[in-house]
């Protein structure tokens, strides 16, 4: 049976529809999650809610983390899969996740998302650098309280030792938003955008800057913003989800495997640094030119693909 209630629905209608039902699926499964965490925290609902609040006691990090699972689930997985069916279609059609990619395009992918590493970093460096007129102080301010408060949860999260908890923390911040984020930004969003606009760059791009500053890391938003134009291309030109899915996975692993390697003293520097310390522009130039020639092997090859899947 099809729920296919707002097939005929104009774009903006369901862009509505997707953010209504991102905001009611998050809020419910805060407190459905919390009533399960009850019979292991043996604290109740009221008190589990609160320590989200107080990210920086140990005491509450798993904790922390259990939720920061069930917000990736509720805020963007469930809502992208749900909205498929009411706009008259299946996951798997309107995701565009029916076509398996070629290890060929595969790679490609991963290694544009390797050599963009610098070029990445430089634009982070620059965004990070930005100021605000007087006037929008306040502003300013809060962009930084939000930024702060992101970065320091992040930090906690990747601070393990163990084999365990690198694992755990790639599942946690690279395998799950790699899936859940492109279902919603790049199958959900990018579609509507480019129907909205009747242009598929367009799409990229608005959808490209709703990924970025849902992050609220406004400091990055920039190089995150040119990930998700690249993500979304790749979307478009290999006519599969999986093909970003695996650059965005690739992406985040790395920096979780990096950081696991730092903590452990086998690195020296952040990955984050590459292409930013002094006298490395040359780097940050290196690699972008080096991207601009993988990505564009990656359109001639997927186009190439494209073509004999249609003549055959």
């Amino acid at each position: 049976m099809k729920y296919n209630w707002f097939e005929s629905a104009s774009p903006f209608a369901k862009f509505l529809l997707t953010l209504i039902l991102m905001m009611g699926c998050l809020f419910a499964s805060i407190i459905i999650a919390a009533f399960f965490a009850v019979p292991f925290t043996h604290m109740n609902v009221n008190s589990v809610i609160e320590t989200l609040t107080d990210i920086q006691n140990p005491a509450n990090l798993n904790l922390v983390r259990y939720f920061q699972i069930v917000q990736s689930i509720a805020f963007f997985l469930v809502p992208a899969i749900f909205v498929t069916y009411l706009f008259g279609s299946k996951p798997g059609e309107y995701l565009s996740l029916k076509k398996q990619p070629t290890l060929l395009v595969s790679l490609i992918a991963v290694f544009l998302v390797l050599s963009i590493i610098p070029f990445i970093n430089y634009l982070q460096e620059l965004n990070s650098k930005m100021h605000f007129p007087y006037y929008l102080k306040e502003v300013e301010n809060w962009m930084k309280t939000s930024e702060n408060a992101a970065n320091n949860l992040s930090e906690l999260f990747l601070k393990v030792n163990t084999i365990r908890g690198l694992i755990f923390n790639i599942f946690m911040m690279a395998l799950l938003p790699a899936l859940s984020e492109e279902f919603l930004f790049r199958g959900v969003f990018q579609r509507l955008f480019s129907e909205m606009f009747k242009n598929y760059h367009w799409g990229i791009v608005f959808s490209a800057a709703l990924f970025s500053a849902i992050h609220f890391q406004f400091y990055g938003f920039v190089p995150r913003m040119l990930l998700g134009v690249i993500f979304g291309y790749m979307l478009v030109w290999s006519g599969t989800l999986w093909v970003p899915i695996i650059a965005h996975f690739m992406n985040n692993a790395i920096g979780v495997f990096f950081y696991y390697l730092q903590t452990k003293g086998l690195v020296d520097n952040s990955l984050d640094t590459i292409g930013t310390c002094k006298n490395e522009l040359q780097i940050s130039i290196i690699s972008l030119i080096l991207s601009a020639a993988i990505l564009g092997l990656f359109y001639y090859i997927s186009k190439r693909k494209n073509q004999n899947s249609f003549t055959n």
